[in-house]
């Protein structure tokens, strides 16, 4: 969706329509998230976007479809309905999260070992981030899992970046050290609200180690500050975002 905003901005709308549907038939986006979504509201109101908006039914429709394995995607939406009942209270919560949440992560690692690994369990593994890294049966599987389908390229490369930074920030704050992150401050892992990044030096070479583009192209695309010691060069961005 941030891309087709940027489509739209240079004049590109048929390219912005095809990505607005992609982020329905690949991503399931809801209705209303895209229909809201910030960086798109300067054109609601184009025929493109009412368009695919329009069509939405038809889209959400094609995702199920093009779906590889539907048994499979069926029983993840069980576990995390149920990972979600169990957090809709706080009482339920205290005395039945930790049990609930080791029978799901136990449920996933068959579906995995037998069918590949699902997108959308991403909420389940994330559950266990406070364990990332450890000597326990969930990440004894699925760390090497996740890096041998990275390496196949069938797993995105960023997707460990917010268990990262997320045990980056919990060390801090054990340690009552100084927080710095490590590979970006837009992540679900920054725990303590990091505003500095670690060692801006080798930063673009860790963030192009784990998929990300230079921090320059965040600073386009979002406006975000660069830091006073980040030193780039602009005119290496295309090449740097074809190398990813």
């Amino acid at each position: 969706m941030e891309a087709a905003s940027i489509a739209f901005r240079l004049n590109k709308n048929k390219v912005a329509k095809d990505l607005l549907k992609q982020s329905i038939t690949r991503q399931l986006a809801p209705f209303e998230f895209l229909r809201d979504f910030k960086s798109l509201q300067p054109y609601k109101n184009s025929v493109e976007m009412q368009d695919v908006l329009a069509q939405y039914d038809n889209l959400e429709n094609q995702y199920y479809r093009e779906l590889k394995n539907p048994a499979v995607y069926m029983e993840i939406q069980k576990l995390i309905a149920l990972d979600q009942i169990v957090r809709e209270n706080d009482q339920i919560f205290d005395k039945l999260a930790q049990k609930t949440d080791s029978a799901n992560i136990t449920k996933l690692i068959d579906l995995t070992k037998k069918y590949g690994w699902e997108s959308r369990a991403w909420l389940l593994l994330w559950h266990h981030r406070t364990s990332f890294k450890e000597n326990d049966f969930v990440w004894n599987f699925f760390l090497p899992y996740i890096e041998e389908e990275i390496k196949k390229d069938n797993i995105n490369k960023d997707f460990l970046v917010d268990f990262y930074e997320f045990k980056n920030g919990s060390n801090h704050l054990v340690t009552n050290t100084k927080n710095e992150a490590l590979f970006t401050l837009i992540s679900l892992g920054n725990i303590n609200g990091n505003k500095n990044y670690s060692d801006i030096t080798n930063l673009d070479r860790r963030r192009k180690s784990v998929g990300l583009p230079p921090l320059y192209f965040d600073h386009l695309i979002y406006n975000t500050e660069l830091p006073k010691d980040y030193q780039y060069n602009p005119e290496n961005l295309l090449s740097d975002l074809n190398n990813l």
